[in-house]
């Protein structure tokens, strides 16, 4: 197994691992003897190792990594570790086991199958939808949220109709149970 990190030092086996202070990812990726790819689970580097369909060992550091770390595990494109615990051990099993099951490159190559195959070039389909536009306006594609009231769209007026009719109720259910309550007293101070 060769190794290539991106790191501002020197390798301890040259022979074995590169280390550089600055990679091209999506070549590297797109190389047809990249297996396992370690990430911190940012977006770009998922969206590079889905369409070059390599699987992930995510090791996630803040914000959104920690999610986009639990999806990649959860569709079975790759092996999450937590970085405050995982020990040397744990990497290496994990890195073994991306390397040598089968299960992982499946399901990343078929998701990168999906990812890829879409209708004509991105900027072909961009310039399609600007001329569309151009042509035929935008209105009819427009969002109705776009048209109406801030307290509409929040749905605050639907809010509110739910908080007054369980006020409501309330109220009713409370005049219910003081009625029920002052005959029952009533009844009872009679009887003595």
């Amino acid at each position: 197994m060769k190794v290539v990190f991106r790191a501002n030092r020197t390798s301890p086996d040259p022979g074995r691992i590169l280390i550089m202070s600055w990679i091209p990812q999506n070549d590297l990726l797109a190389h047809p003897n990249s297996k396992v790819f370690v990430t911190h689970s940012g977006t770009s580097s998922q969206a590079q190792a889905l369409y070059h369909a390599v699987p992930m060992l995510c090791i996630p550091l803040f914000y959104d990594q920690f999610y986009n770390a639990e999806r990649v595990r959860q569709k079975g494109f790759g092996l999450t570790l937590d970085l405050r615990t995982a020990k040397v051990s744990d990497i290496v099993s994990a890195l073994m086991t991306l390397w040598k099951s089968s299960a992982y490159r499946d399901a990343i190559a078929r998701a990168s199958h999906l990812f890829r195959d879409q209708m004509g070039v991105p900027a072909e389909r961009g310039a399609y939808w600007l001329d569309h536009v151009m042509k035929y306006g935008g209105g009819y594609m427009r969002s109705a949220g776009q048209e109406i009231p801030l307290y509409q769209f929040l749905l605050l007026d639907v809010v509110f109709f739910i908080v007054a009719a369980l006020i409501v109720s309330l109220c009713l259910m409370s005049a219910a149970v003081w009625c029920f309550w002052r005959k029952d007293f009533q009844r009872k101070s009679k009887a003595d």
